[in-house]
């Protein structure tokens, strides 16, 4: 990896700029309930290498004296294509990330070539690992458009799938688990909210208003599993106060999102970032039944037109609702503490959310944090990381993560 501020760093700087920053007043949305008793996996991930490099390894990872290492992986889904291609039409060959089908009479056993954890190490700063993951990532997109991939899992969760027998380095965990990049686009995958606000309201004299704690509009939806496989939106809360509830069509517009999105079977956001150029990049929801048109769309917008969605053909899947400046968007990743649902801002460390604490209380909970990651096929594998403040911080909290600690 060249050596280069981590995705989670810029995330939360550039979401700091302009009308996003109003989304932080909802850091923590407590949820009552308690968690269902879900098998933990005998594997563990671990918090390996240097400070300045820190690498998450599952403990199925072999060790060899070689930098690259082949592990073994078994798809969640089950639903096979009757006739599927042939092995040899089912390959990805990448320079540093490979898939194949393994040698087995089970089509769902796969083999994946990677960098062991010493290879992070010794080649990291001369790889650009965004572009390497990216090309990866579309062709495995491939395969499943192919028909070798199981027909009840997206790319996206084969994809995590990998990601749980691969070392990987830490601080990039957003890019790898939701296509984070720097332009901004990030998967939504069941668990998460996003968050739709207005910045600022036009009273009867055209004057801008900013939106506030009494003028205020915004919409909430919850990504749930669509079955067989993909996502789907759901409202799950409207807030409208003051101007905000003289909205009219604009309002209506919000409203129909999780209608406009209905037939999509893949949705993704495109989040405020600013361009090389300083530009900003506004926000912009798509949603698709083929991936494919999703993610090409996403590079189409990081490449070109900046304050409108792409054009695409009649009997193109692709559905684009894009947001100009009058509008805040926001995703948050679903985390169970302590028995307890409640939702944080994507690029979240353990570190910060455990330094929001009182001092003593602080200090309780990192000596006794369990952290357990959830698994795409069901489950749990436990993260061990060094109790101390350092090594929390390279803990990045994913989607479906599950914290206790000692109260």
């Amino acid at each position: 990896m060249k050596t280069r501020e981590s995705l989670a760093g810029i995330f939360l700087r550039v979401k700091a700029v302009g009308a996003a920053s109003l989304v932080t007043l909802s850091f923590l949305l407590p949820f009552t309930g308690c968690i269902h008793k879900v098998p933990i996996d005998k594997r563990v991930f671990s918090l390996e290498g240097s400070a300045e490099f820190p690498i998450m390894v599952p403990s199925s990872a072999p060790r060899t004296r070689d930098d690259f290492q082949n592990y073994q992986m078994e798809t969640a889904g089950k639903q096979m294509r009757a006739n599927p291609p042939n092995a040899g039409n089912c390959m990805v060959k990448g320079d540093v990330f490979s898939l194949a089908p393994a040698r087995s009479a089970n089509p769902r056993q796969w083999v994946v070539t990677s960098l062991n954890a010493e290879g992070w190490e010794h080649r990291g700063d001369t790889i650009d690992l965004e572009l390497e993951w990216t090309r990866f990532a579309h062709e495995v997109l491939g395969l499943q458009r192919s028909g070798c991939l199981p027909n009840d899992e997206s790319p996206e969760e084969t994809l995590r799938q990998i990601l749980e027998v691969i070392p990987v380095p830490a601080d990039e965990e957003l890019l790898y688990n939701y296509s984070l990049s720097r332009s901004g686009f990030v998967d939504l995958v069941p668990g998460m909210q996003i968050v739709i606000e207005r910045a600022s309201f036009q009273t009867k004299e055209g004057k801008a208003v900013p939106a506030s704690i009494n003028d205020e509009f915004k919409e909430s939806f919850e990504v749930i599993r669509r079955q067989p496989s993909g996502t789907a939106l759901r409202l799950a809360e409207t807030v409208s106060r003051g101007q905000g509830r003289t909205l009219d069509s604009e309002g209506n517009l919000l409203r129909s999102v999780s209608d406009r999105f209905a037939a999509s079977s893949s949705l993704g956001l495109m989040l405020l970032t600013l361009r090389d150029d300083s530009t900003r990049r506004f926000p912009a929801l798509l949603g698709s039944t083929e991936a494919i048109e999703l993610w090409n769309a996403s590079d189409e917008i990081v490449s070109g037109a900046v304050s409108e969605c792409p054009p695409y053909s009649s009997n193109s899947r692709l559905e684009c609702l894009f947001f100009g400046k009058d509008a805040a968007v926001s995703v948050l990743l679903s985390v169970w503490v302590n028995g307890h649902r409640s939702f944080y801002p994507l690029g979240t460390s353990l570190g910060s959310l455990i330094g929001r604490m009182p001092e003593r209380a602080g200090h309780r909970a990192l000596a006794s944090v369990v952290v357990e990651r959830a698994l795409v096929g069901g489950g749990y594998m436990r993260v061990n990381f060094p109790h101390d403040s350092e090594g929390a911080r390279k803990v990045i909290l994913l989607n479906g993560d599950r914290l206790r600690w000692q109260h």
